[in-house]
């Protein structure tokens, strides 16, 4: 039954962002009902009714998103504390908007001349993200406020700029990514080591970053199932081989691997090979 339910306010959801239709949503909201009121085919009455239900919700979702005014001219408050990217003269940075109202909450990337974790007030014309992941994707500012990022501002004027104190796990993020920029001679190599094991592209400059993304092997520094796999795989190994259970072993295991999540920043590829894991660990302590 709940099989039923969930199919159709999946397809319900699919439905309203291919068609964004509120009179289908409707009739296939009161063309359930109805048949659960006769009491004829259940199954299908839970399909068709909440196939309605994932249809509306995601239609008046839609349509309370706000359209951004792009191009013109407007002050920002923005809190960073991720460097995405250090070139030669600029650096590429994530903020968290926090006013205007109507766009707190949603992401944008800044390029700016400096660089420090904090609060920003920005005054500059906010512009489209146009770095497309898929050759041809077009651009849908719906979608994209689903995702959290909504534009760029590139070289906006900083009118006031306050410090904030770096929470642990951002220091931790920092002196990682400092040690490895500080203890691996060749630059390329840092930037690989780094991106590699953590998710951060920031250090890729130049040739190097051009030849990784022009060539099509971008996608291996995307945090994943291998990682979890490697690390689990090695907690796992080590707890074994000093003679611990295999309840204790598991538990362990995972508790790594929740830290390096945390660590890494939950994307959804590692929020999803998390998840799988623990289904692997439970049946491996219940034997």
């Amino acid at each position: 039954m709940s099989l039923w339910v969930l199919a159709g306010f999946v397809l319900g959801i699919l439905g309203s962002e291919l068609f964004n239709s509120l009179i289908l949503g409707w009739v296939c909201f009161g063309l359930g009902l109805f048949l659960l009121l006769l009491k004829r085919g259940q199954k299908i009455a839970l399909f068709v009714l909440f196939l309605g239900a994932g249809m509306l919700l995601t239609f008046f979702r839609l349509e309370r998103l706000y359209l951004p005014d792009y191009g013109s001219e407007n002050s920002y408050i923005v809190r960073s504390t991720r460097l995405v990217q250090e070139g030669d003269d600029y650096f590429a940075w994530q903020g968290k908007v926090l006013e205007p109202k109507n766009l707190a909450g949603a992401v944008v990337l800044i390029y700016s001349d400096q660089y420090r974790p904090g609060v920003y007030s920005l005054v500059g014309p906010l512009y489209p993200p146009v770095q497309y992941r898929n050759p041809g994707q077009g651009w849908h500012y719906k979608r994209r406020l689903y995702a959290g990022e909504i534009g760029v501002l590139n070289r906006p004027q900083i009118r006031s700029f306050q410090e904030l104190p770096l929470s642990l796990i951002e220091k931790a993020r920092s002196s990682y990514r400092n040690n490895i920029a500080a203890n691996i001679a060749n630059a390329d190599s840092a930037a690989l080591a780094l991106a590699l094991t953590t998710g951060d592209r920031s250090l890729l400059q130049g040739e190097l970053k051009s030849s990784v993304y022009m060539t099509g092997v971008g996608h291996v520094m995307a945090m994943s199932g291998l990682h979890v796999g490697i690390l689990l795989g090695l907690s796992l190994t080590l707890m074994r081989r000093l003679g611990l259970s295999r309840v204790f072993s598991g538990l362990a295991g995972f508790a790594c691997i929740i830290i390096f999540v945390i660590f890494a920043g939950p994307s959804p590829s590692l929020v999803r090979a998390v998840l799988m894991s623990a289904w692997g660990i439970a049946a491996l302590i219940w034997g």
